[in-house]
């Protein structure tokens, strides 16, 4: 993520490529990802020559597996990407642009989210089996969450807010 903001920032608003240096940087960013990736976890020793009939009898369970998917996956693109069509057609490209941007809050908080409910199964599933446990593991965690994104919320001035003069 970090490679791939610092390559928009130089290639955006420094060297001023545009959309040519937004996709430059996603595929570069990309790419070295996935050269570190493979450099950390020393990914050549696991790779061995394959005969043809070795391959397909690896990638056939792949296949059957994935190309139901691929369907759906395109489905669920036309649908989370055609309201930014409407929008634009509709009303303007400033306002399409805000929408775009205000759609990635939420995004965000979901993959927070997402992060912290594996963390949080993770640590109660080493602390103990009691169901009595979990729940009060989850529901202090969840009022937690909760109090922080309020508190981060509340305009200035509201008691309790992160603006507030105490």
């Amino acid at each position: 993520m970090q490679i791939w903001t610092l390559h928009d920032i130089l290639f955006l608003p420094v060297l001023k490529l545009g959309v040519t240096g937004y996709v430059m940087s996603t595929f570069i960013a990309d790419g070295l990802t996935t050269l570190l990736l493979i450099l950390y976890t020393r990914l050549w020793r696991s790779v061995r020559r394959m005969s043809l009939r070795e391959l397909w009898a690896t990638a056939k369970p792949m296949l059957c597996f994935c190309l139901p998917l691929v369907p759906a996956t395109l489905c669920w693109w036309i649908t989370s990407v055609s309201d930014r069509y409407m929008i634009y057609y509709m009303r303007s490209a400033a306002e399409n642009g805000l929408y775009t941007a205000a759609y990635k809050v939420p995004t965000i908080l979901t993959y927070a989210v997402s992060i912290f409910s594996v963390a949080w199964k993770g640590s109660i599933s080493a602390e103990d089996d009691d169901p009595a446990v979990w729940k009060r593991h989850y529901t202090r965690s969840w009022q937690d969450w909760i109090r922080f994104w309020i508190r981060c919320t509340l305009p200035p001035g509201v008691p309790g807010g992160r603006w507030a003069r105490h």
